[in-house]
């Protein structure tokens, strides 16, 4: 089953000026999310003359669905593989623009400026804590997983929240699936006992992961 942990929404301190802007400077584009990539029709058209990077294949899968081509996509959809495309490897003065949700991705700016870019940044988006009701609570409880998936602390705040309200499972006996290292140490943090890191979003390599698990029982 699932519970929408987060309501993502326009960021309220966006402006379309100044984004157009920082647009027209930037050599390179990164696409953190598919929250970002469907969030940029209104300067499609600056967009299409750069090079764009994207984080993951439903966030290339969006761009092309706005008629743009020429994405590049590594090939796992976390911070260490995207440091690792040929293309971000060279950067002394060039001007890249990372297309965000708030918050995060501290480490990738700080090496990309390490590498000599002149960075900016564009939060198209924020994520709000969803308030999960209690008939949800009831249906989880009633459902009784033996993992849950979280991929993004956001969301694993959230839940967690909703769990010290509710009693949904015990932290110490639920597997946890993340998609990041940072994430898994966000979660074991918290508590949490059993985390497991797939250090993707992509269903195949969770899968695998949940495979290995089981196979060691």
């Amino acid at each position: 089953m699932q519970w929408t942990a987060l309501e993502i929404v326009n960021h309220p301190d966006l402006n379309p000026t100044e984004t157009e802007g920082l647009l027209n400077e930037a050599d390179c584009c990164i696409f953190i999310s598919k929250n970002a990539a469907k969030r940029v029709l209104p300067w499609i058209e600056t967009i299409k003359q750069k090079q764009l990077i994207a984080i993951g294949k439903g966030t290339e899968q969006c761009l092309l669905e706005l008629g743009i081509k020429a994405v590049i996509c590594p090939a796992k959809a976390n911070t260490e593989a995207l440091l690792d495309l040929p293309q971000l490897q060279q950067l002394k003065n060039k001007n890249l623009l990372v297309l965000k949700g708030s918050l995060g991705r501290e480490k990738l700016q700080t090496e990309l400026v390490k590498r000599g870019a002149n960075v900016s940044h564009v939060d198209l988006y924020q994520r709000l804590s969803a308030k999960m009701t209690l008939n949800q609570a009831k249906q989880i409880i009633t459902f009784d997983p033996n993992w849950i998936q979280l991929t993004s602390e956001a969301s694993a705040v959230s839940l967690d929240k909703a769990n010290q309200r509710f009693k949904l499972f015990n932290n110490q006996q639920i597997k946890v699936l993340t998609v990041s290292n940072r994430l898994k140490e966000k979660i074991t943090r918290m508590g949490y006992s059993k985390v497991f890191n797939a250090n993707s979003i992509y269903n195949d390599d969770n899968l695998k992961v949940l495979q290995n698990v089981q196979g060691q029982r």
